[in-house]
């Protein structure tokens, strides 16, 4: 995250933010970006896509010719490509695009999944001949140079090259604090995967709870789970009406005060096999919170028991 205020402030210190990462057994990770309401200023930038290429790489030995793929969670994509010629080759845009793929030489390859209503900047093909240079700027992550920028000579040090597609993710707003949202992960499953991943958590299904004892269950984005708190009872029972439009996929369950709770899990009346599922306990001042995540993909109603 990148921003430039440069406000005024009594210590003198600027843009200062708390990111919070989530991270699951599958692979992806929930990026949690907050701050002073008005604190940042303008210009600020969020979010720039930079692969790095490391001493004696080109950039063509980092990424794929086809380098990027976009997409919006209904599943319209767009991959744009190193050519001869960018300025002949003009791609429609998906609309409303909130996914990245990164086609780097890797069986896995990075991918970011924004909130509905994401911006995404700088879509096209990219010159062929890009491909046999080093990375384009050597001021970062190493650079020795007391500079605000320089142009890779050479492949003789780690570099960075394209930083796009630049995406302006949702901002929230409440309680003084401005926050945004991000699902970050590697993947080698086609963008399809990613769309459907996107509605998990962009439109989970509306959980309904079937015990007595809890003080209600909504789901966070910024946590990617369904959150309750217990005040009496040691069974959760609780139906997600999952549908095309609103999957399951990987859901977890957290749990403020478990009291004697051990996290064991019933789907559908089913245990789930060893592997399938994991449970932990996370130790707070005011409790301890139980976490529960299981592999599950579903697109039709879904009874859970955690006991």
């Amino acid at each position: 995250m990148e921003c430039w205020p440069p406000l005024e402030s009594p210590t003198g210190w600027e843009c200062w933010v708390d990111e919070y990462y989530y991270i699951y057994p599958d692979g992806t990770a929930i990026r949690h970006v907050e701050w002073k309401s008005g604190s940042l200023g303008y210009p600020r930038q969020f979010q720039e896509s930079i692969p790095l290429t490391g001493p004696g790489q080109l950039r063509g030995d980092v990424i794929e010719k086809d380098w990027v793929t976009v997409s919006n969670q209904e599943g319209d994509r767009q991959t744009y490509e190193y050519v001869i010629d960018p300025a002949a080759s003009a791609k429609a845009e998906p609309l409303n695009p909130n996914i990245q793929r990164h086609n780097l030489k890797s069986r896995f390859d990075p991918f970011l999944i924004f909130e509905q209503g994401n911006k995404m900047r700088y879509l096209g093909d990219r010159d062929i001949l890009n491909l046999e240079k080093p990375g384009s700027c050597n001021h970062w992550p190493v650079g020795q140079a007391y500079c605000d920028g320089r142009t890779s000579q050479a492949s003789d040090r780690p570099a960075s090259f394209l930083g796009f597609p630049i995406s302006s993710p949702l901002i929230h707003e409440g309680n003084g604090r401005s926050w945004w949202n991000g699902l970050y992960g590697m993947t080698d499953m086609p963008v399809e995967y990613l769309a459907r991943l996107s509605r998990s958590w962009n439109d989970p299904p509306r959980a309904e709870l079937n015990s007595k004892g809890f003080e209600g269950i909504a789901y966070s984005m910024s946590e990617r789970a369904y959150i309750t708190r217990r005040i009496s009872g040691n069974s959760l029972k609780f139906e997600l009406p999952a549908s095309k439009e609103n999957p399951v996929h990987n859901f977890a369950i957290i749990i403020d005060n478990p009291g004697e709770i051990t996290g064991k899990i019933m789907i559908n009346g089913k245990e789930p096999s060893e592997g399938q599922y994991r449970k932990g306990f996370i130790g707070n001042l005011d409790g301890d919170r139980l976490v529960v995540w299981a592999l599950l993909e579903s697109d039709t109603r879904t009874s859970i028991e955690i006991y």
